[in-house]
């Protein structure tokens, strides 16, 4: 599968109803890895080809099976987004990557290191809010209003820490 070059944006945002909230009004900060699209085409792919729900925030969004953040420990710093994804029918549709193993969904141009309170919140919570489609040079009030305005489709995805 060819997955269309996404932005990346790593934030955080507190949701209510995250399983093992923390905090005593039962919301949960929780890290975001949030993707812009390039391209109307490349929205229409986040939603038609990853699946995520459109998301009702505050709420938290569901935890998704398939999905999962890969963050190294030693660096402390965010890898990629992986997915298991199902083996095409079609022979001349197969993906670059063998089946029956994570496959790599979106991978930064580099590692991207999260700040202290980042890195704090992953540990805690051990599960990344995945969200997307912007348009591209989104800014962190167009996230607020996206968010707001729930127009934004998303999961919940375990963070992989390794």
């Amino acid at each position: 599968m060819k997955t269309p070059d996404f932005g990346v944006t790593l934030t955080h945002v507190t949701v209510r109803s995250l399983p093992g909230a923390t905090l005593a009004t039962g919301r949960q900060r929780v890290l975001v890895v949030a993707l812009d699209a390039p391209s109307r085409q490349a929205t229409h792919d986040l939603e038609q080809t990853f699946g995520w729900p459109r998301w009702d925030y505050p709420a938290s969004p569901p935890m998704s099976p398939s999905w999962s953040a890969l963050f190294d420990t030693t660096t402390r710093t965010w890898h990629g987004l992986y997915a298991e994804m199902d083996k095409p029918a079609d022979p001349d549709e197969a993906p670059e990557k063998p089946t029956g193993q994570d496959t790599v969904v979106i991978k930064p141009p580099a590692p991207q290191p999260l700040p202290k309170n980042m890195w704090d919140i992953l540990t805690t919570t051990g599960t990344v809010l995945l969200c997307g489609a912007f348009k591209s040079n989104f800014t962190p009030a167009d996230f607020h209003k996206a968010m707001r305005d729930r127009t934004l489709h998303a999961v919940l995805a375990p963070a992989l820490l390794r």
